[in-house]
């Protein structure tokens, strides 16, 4: 009984088509006609959390797709960052700037998304360094948005079980 949502997006529109899951949790879109210019996903939501996937429809008809959804859990103490990189890409000795990409590779070891919860503090947060310009997040979290933070940003997002990369550069 879960509400399944296809969607598309091209140059000059973005729409989608829903259905509910099966007593099992089969889904089925038909009669749906491919164009090469537009993308192509199917996604799910399931107790606040979102998931979802890109769809290759070049070659016709995708084989079956698996969207694997989890409970959700709200404590943050099943997050950890297994690893963090910083590159300096590049340096203005006369603006006194330099450009950083940083990678982060959030881990939920847990069996269960975490969900954050409404307060600031639940949210998944990266530091910056003081009047830090020209922020771009990007990574493994498909439509994720974020918000600048008193020290940084936060990315509202929910981090189910498995790594994720987050990179961001400034």
């Amino acid at each position: 009984g879960l509400k399944v949502v296809f969607h598309w997006e091209n140059a000059t529109a973005h729409d989608n088509l829903e259905t509910l899951t099966d007593p099992v949790g089969r889904f089925r879109f038909d009669d749906l006609v491919y164009d090469p210019g537009t993308t192509y996903g199917v996604s799910v939501s399931y107790q606040g959390a979102v998931y979802g996937t890109d769809l290759l429809l070049s070659a016709g008809s995708p084989p079956p797709i698996t969207l694997t959804v989890y409970e959700t859990v709200d404590k943050q103490d099943v997050l950890s960052a297994a690893s963090a990189s910083v590159l300096f890409a590049m340096a203005d000795g006369s603006a006194q700037t330099v450009s950083a990409l940083e990678i982060v590779k959030v881990v939920n070891n847990s069996d269960r998304t975490y969900v954050p919860g409404p307060e600031p503090m639940k949210l998944l947060r990266f530091g910056l360094p003081r009047d830090s310009v020209g922020l771009q997040v990007d990574g493994a979290f498909a439509g994720a948005d974020f918000i600048q933070v008193d020290r940084g940003f936060a990315l509202l997002v929910s981090v189910p079980p498995g790594e994720h990369e987050v990179m961001y550069t400034y």
